[in-house]
């Protein structure tokens, strides 16, 4: 439980790292892949979401601009989501 924020977030942006990475290299392959990134990362999803058209203009960078958002946003996610499990843990522990 000690390492658990840092866990989570490390593995957040390395899976994140692999899905937009495959999505990038082949999008007729892989396009559809970053959909996963939606529910998983939904605080970001919901923000990027309705400011992800009026931001990029060209269609060509998109996915690069939805990997970046998605690796920052979901990474500190994904570390507080640690966090609250890591505080609760030692409550949980410390009560008995």
């Amino acid at each position: 439980m000690r390492r658990l924020p840092e866990s989570l977030a490390t593995t957040h942006i390395l899976l994140c790292g692999l899905i937009f990475g495959s999505a990038i290299a082949n999008p007729q392959r892989a396009g559809l892949l970053p959909l996963i990134a939606l529910p998983i990362d939904w605080p970001a999803s919901l923000a990027f979401n309705g400011l992800s058209d009026a931001l990029i203009g060209f269609p060509r960078n998109k996915l690069l601009w939805d990997a970046a958002f998605y690796m920052v946003l979901g990474t500190i996610w994904f570390y507080w989501i640690g966090r609250v499990l890591q505080v609760l843990f030692r409550w949980a522990t410390n009560t008995r």
